[in-house]
């Protein structure tokens, strides 16, 4: 696979943000095709794993980093005559793409507004309710992981390990809940997986 010389620049440039539901990981430029494992590869059998029909995820898509959870930020490769719109999706169930900017370019663009911000952090909340659209699922979320920085003393500190931990499960159960609503899961699945992720939550904060 050869990336196209602007997927290239943004994946080099690896921006990292705090949020758990923005991106933390990038793949290696020399091999693309290892962070497809899990997506488009099957990571024990190393199949083709990519289909054609609804939920599938498709054969032209390429993930070009992915946030905490292994959420996948990816690309059309044939979209280039759009400067590659940007889609996410969260990662387990039926594939189901959110356009989360109108280009990689402008992905770019968002992703260090926010930097900036989380350097920052003051106004946070309100400036990222001037810049995004809420109405979008995931910019939503995006804002609820901000949502425990809304009263940040003037001596803010990055998160601790244990805090992005929980902030990471909070997240990983709302995620959850959207999933038992769509009928991606078992009752029993459901069950133990939060009953796991409650009890870690309490072991963390005691």
């Amino acid at each position: 696979m050869v990336l196209p010389e602007v997927i290239k620049n943004f994946i080099s440039q690896k921006i990292e943000l705090e949020n758990l539901c923005l991106p933390h990981f990038y793949p290696d430029l020399n091999s693309i095709q290892d962070f497809q494992i899990g997506y488009k590869i099957d990571g024990i059998s190393g199949k083709d794993i990519t289909g054609k029909n609804n939920g599938d995820f498709n054969k032209n898509w390429y993930v070009i980093c992915s946030a905490y959870a292994a959420d996948p930020f990816f690309i059309d490769i044939t979209e280039n005559k759009s400067n590659f719109p940007v889609y996410f999706d969260w990662h387990g169930g039926n594939w189901k793409p959110i356009a989360i900017a109108d280009s990689i370019t402008d992905f770019i663009e968002k992703l260090k507004f926010l930097k900036d911000l989380e350097s920052n952090p003051k106004n946070i909340l309100k400036e990222f309710k001037n810049k995004f659209d809420l109405n979008n699922e995931f910019w939503s979320e995006v804002y609820d992981g901000y949502i425990i920085e809304k009263e940040l003393p003037s001596d803010y500190t990055p998160l601790t390990d244990t805090e992005k931990r929980i902030q990471e499960i909070r997240i990983n159960l709302r995620t959850l809940e959207r999933d038992k609503q769509e009928g991606k899961l078992t009752l029993k699945h459901y069950l133990l997986t939060k009953r796991q992720l409650e009890k870690e939550i309490l072991d963390l904060t005691q």
